[in-house]
């Protein structure tokens, strides 16, 4: 059961309340943050994130039957948020990507990294091929 009784409240219904109470003090934390831009984001993502958790947590029946269980402010910040995520999990591809070449440059070397990957023809010795001419 969602609610559970008095004495024994369902884990979905203690999951809510104390999710409410870390977004509240989440919140009133960001009301301290004094450029508004910032705290506009903050509020906004956090936001986004409490209408994933209300989506998550409330029973599908009652999200499909009622067409207003979610408000458009926080289809918005949900979409947002999710924008947010997404070019986050982008750019830390990017980065990591970026850092392992750095790694390995900065561990075998120049040279070393472009003999690795195919790159580096300068080494053309007695015996090696040569490297292809160019038209």
């Amino acid at each position: 059961l969602l609610f559970g009784d008095l004495e024994n409240p369902s884990p979905v219904a203690t999951l809510k309340t104390s999710f409410k109470g870390v977004f509240h003090n989440i919140s009133a934390v960001l009301d301290c943050v004094t450029c508004q831009k910032c705290k506009l984001h903050g509020k906004v993502s956090l936001l986004g994130l409490g209408t994933a958790l209300k989506i998550l947590l409330t029973p599908e029946e009652l999200l499909l039957s009622k067409p207003d269980v979610l408000a458009p402010m926080e289809i918005v910040a949900l979409v947002n948020t999710i924008g947010k995520f997404s070019e986050a999990i982008t750019a830390i591809e990017q980065f990591s990507n970026s850092m392992s070449r750095e790694w390995e440059q900065s561990y075998f070397g120049d040279q070393k990294v472009k003999q690795m990957s195919g790159l580096d023809h300068s080494e053309t010795g007695p015996g090696s091929p040569s490297p292809p001419s160019g038209g």
